[in-house]
């Protein structure tokens, strides 16, 4: 249907992927803007903070672009968040 082609859904695209993270607050959400690359058009990414929760969005093409933003995403927010470096779960090896 529609929100699979309109522009306020998938727009075509066939990825879509979320990161949430909590507690989060507007000091977090500006680093992380300030640190993830913009993705090339037609791919999109956004950044929102409502009620302590940070949201990491992407819509795109490519499944592995989605992939390295969030995990990138993800690798900022573990130390900020819990004061651990950014280890990879082996699950993600799988």
């Amino acid at each position: 249907g529609a929100i699979l082609t309109a522009p306020w859904g998938l727009a075509g695209l066939p990825v879509s992927a979320t990161l949430l993270a909590c507690p989060a607050e507007v000091g977090l959400l500006t680093a992380l803007r300030e640190a993830l690359p913009r993705p090339a058009a037609p791919d999109l990414a956004a950044l929102t903070l409502l009620d302590g929760v940070l949201a990491a969005r992407w819509r795109g093409g490519s499944a592995e672009a989605a992939r390295r933003w969030l995990t990138r995403a993800w690798a900022l927010l573990r130390p900020l968040l819990l004061d651990k470096p950014p280890c990879p779960p082996r699950i993600w090896n799988t």
